[in-house]
């Protein structure tokens, strides 16, 4: 995804979406701050540790003259593989440059936070800043050699979690001008501020906090209490430091041999890194690769309990506004759930620890389709807020546990009214979690729905006689099923029904006639059509046959035409229609075309489609003539539009797309 002129990597435009936290790494210290391969193998390194802790991990640079807020396996080691002088040490000033010129550039401190806070992540881990150089306001000649993270930080509200400033620069007037900038310095653990390779410095840290809630709770207040456009520097010392003598009386060589040369500006720091690297014979890449894992560790931390801080403190007012025309409300009864998606990285290798990547999103069939609708509406209402309103609910059921808590919190965020959510503490909401093999493929998966068994007995009161369209989903118990469409009979509202999978979708057999669409896809069609006719007397047909006979096990005579609709992946979609008098129309709908490289998932596709036909049919409803009529008249208009939507979700990464505006919306 480009937000703006940015790319995000699938992972971190996943993790965003989702509400996750997020962790920023720069990757100058890839670049020029290491020699290959150790760099290479530090930046793989860091970045599980940030899995291992909660938190994805966004590398960011400009690859190609493209900024990325997150690399995958071929950008990291076409970094670290570049000659340094090939790859442009990337700082504010320099990113145009490099952008404009289709450079390879590693970021800085400062243009990381830039193009982290521009992708929305809050939290940025880096080894340590720089500062005011040596010199740079003493003798006859100053250099003014201050770096331009200080400065970034006094303007760019980010979390920035390091080892302290680089012990080759000047401390005391570094913590100075911070103090000038506004930034909240914060050391974690200890009263000295740190000096990169070495764990103190003669210098008092203005803060010192030994905790990483605690952390949290100040860039929490900085951000959402105050409101500061500052940033906020946590200190920490490194857990591996070198000999203090050892590091003075290096740093001291390497120090004389810059003057002598009369090395200055943007190759001082790399000289002196990689000369106290060969003057201590190894030592200071060590204690450098210490400092950065344990770093990555911590700003996980800290942004694990940053994100939950923002999820407590969501009190969002909804995303629409008063209607000035109809009010219209649709409701989805379905799964909601966590989405748990393990990917190793070789293997797997059963009976032990598989080094890998582990992913968590917001799913659900039911969640998904509401979420799908309700972003529909947000898109409408953007492009004309003084029109009718569709309001979305979701019914389903959650335990009484952080994730359960996690998806209603998402929900509110999407303006989804779950007011009809049901929240249980005898099992815990409902987890689906996967395993892939190396190549990415599905190897087993495990679905904790037990919690969606208890609403078999819920009894849909009068609360439901508010909405003007069911949309089910088959992971719901039959008796709840049942009850909802006799309840949508007696109302006269259509329901559309996603059948899920092979064996739940049978649970449609009682309510066919009572249900107005059908969203099965082919194998699904092929096992509904076997329950209805009975294994002994039905041999089996095509596609199509099997299609009509259940559209003509769902008709009513003098009610709406009903309909079925197949998916069938890139051979389109059959509809196979029935009308009031019986008769039965099929007509095949042709697959959108979306080029191979634009693919990023089909795991929604199916969800959008539904959720989107759901929203057209009565968002576009004629206030005259009702639903029926589109039903009637206007059903492939709708069906074309819930394609359109349904290819969308193929070019995300996410269970449904974001940003619909791209489609024609108005009604």
């Amino acid at each position: 995804m480009n937000n703006g002129e940015i790319k995000l990597s699938a992972e971190v435009e996943r993790a965003l979406h989702a509400g996750t936290p997020v962790v920023a790494l720069e990757s100058t210290i890839i670049a020029h701050g290491m020699p290959y391969p150790q760099n290479l193998q530090c930046a793989l390194e860091v970045e599980a540790i940030v899995y291992e802790n909660g938190a994805t991990p966004a590398t960011v640079a400009v690859i190609d003259g493209v900024p990325c807020v997150g690399l995958d396996r071929e950008d990291l080691e076409k970094l670290a593989t570049l000659p340094p002088e090939q790859v442009r040490k990337c700082s504010r000033r320099d990113l145009p440059v490099s952008i404009a010129l289709g450079e390879c550039a590693a970021t800085t401190v400062a243009s990381t936070m830039i193009l982290a806070k521009q992708a929305n992540v809050q939290v940025f881990v880096t080894g340590g800043i720089g500062g005011v150089h040596r010199g740079a306001y003493d003798g006859e000649d100053p250099s003014l050699d201050v770096s331009a993270d200080l400065v970034e930080l006094g303007q760019t509200n980010m979390a920035v979690v390091c080892a302290g400033v680089k012990s080759i620069l000047d401390i005391g007037r570094t913590l100075e001008f911070l103090e000038t900038q506004g930034v909240t310095v914060v050391t974690y653990g200890q009263d000295k501020f740190p000096a990169f390779l070495t764990a103190s410095s003669d210098w008092d840290s203005p803060i010192r906090l030994d905790d990483t809630q605690e952390i949290a709770s100040v860039i929490h207040a900085s951000n959402n209490v105050v409101g500061l456009q500052s940033g906020s520097l946590i200190a920490v010392p490194n857990p591996e430091p070198l000999d203090q003598a050892v590091h003075d009386e290096a740093l001291a060589q390497v120090l004389q041999e810059a003057a002598d040369a009369k090395i200055t500006g943007k190759a001082l720091t790399p000289f002196l890194l990689k000369r106290l690297n060969e003057v201590t014979q190894g030592s200071s890449l060590e204690a450098n690769v210490a400092l950065v894992k344990n770093n990555a560790r911590i700003g996980a931390e800290i942004a694990v309990k940053l994100n939950s801080l923002r999820r407590k403190a969501i009190s969002m007012p909804s995303r629409k506004h008063e209607a000035s025309g109809r009010v219209q409300h649709l409701l989805v009864v379905g799964g909601a759930a966590i989405d748990i998606h393990a990917f190793p990285r070789e293997g797997p290798f059963f009976h032990t620890s598989n080094p890998g990547k582990i992913r968590e999103e917001f799913g659900g069939v039911g969640r998904n389709i509401a979420e799908c609708i309700a972003n529909l509406e947000q898109a409408r209402y953007t492009s004309d807020p003084s029109g009718d309103v569709l309001h979305t609910g979701l019914m389903t059921a959650i335990g009484q546990d952080n994730r359960g808590r996690s998806i209603l919190e998402h929900c509110a965020e999407c303006d989804i009214d779950t007011s009809m959510v049901q929240a249980f503490s005898e099992d815990a909401t409902s987890t689906y979690c996967s395993i892939a093999d190396a190549s990415g493929d599905l190897l087993v998966s495990i679905a904790d729905m037990d919690v969606f068994d208890h609403l078999s007995s819920f009894q849909p009161d009068a609360q439901f006689d508010k909405y003007d369209f069911f949309v089910i989903d088959a992971n719901m118990p039959p008796g709840l099923i049942e009850r909802l469409c006799e309840r949508a009979e007696l109302r006269q509202i259509p329901v559309l029904f996603e059948t899920v999978s092979m064996t739940k979708g049978t649970r449609a057999i009682p309510v066919l006639n009572k249900l107005t669409i059908i969203t099965p896809n082919r194998d699904e069609v092929t096992a509904l059509a076997e329950e209805i006719a009975g294994d002994k007397r039905y041999a089996g047909g095509s596609i199509q046959e099997d299609a009509r006979l259940v559209a003509q096990s769902m008709h009513t005579p003098g009610g709406p035409p009903k309909f079925v609709l197949v998916t069938l992946g890139e051979d389109g979609l059959l509809e196979v229609r029935c009308d009031p008098d019986g008769e039965v129309h099929e007509v095949t709908h042709p697959a959108r075309h979306v080029a191979i490289d634009m693919i990023k998932s089909s795991n929604g596709a199916g969800d959008t489609f539904a959720g989107s036909l759901a929203w057209s049919l009565l968002a576009r409803q004629s206030t005259k003539r009702g639903i029926r009529a589109e039903l009637e008249e206007n059903m492939a208009f709708h069906i074309s539009f819930a394609m359109d939507a349904a290819s969308l979700a193929l070019q995300t990464p996410m269970a449904v797309p974001e940003d619909f505006s791209s489609l024609p919306l108005s009604t």
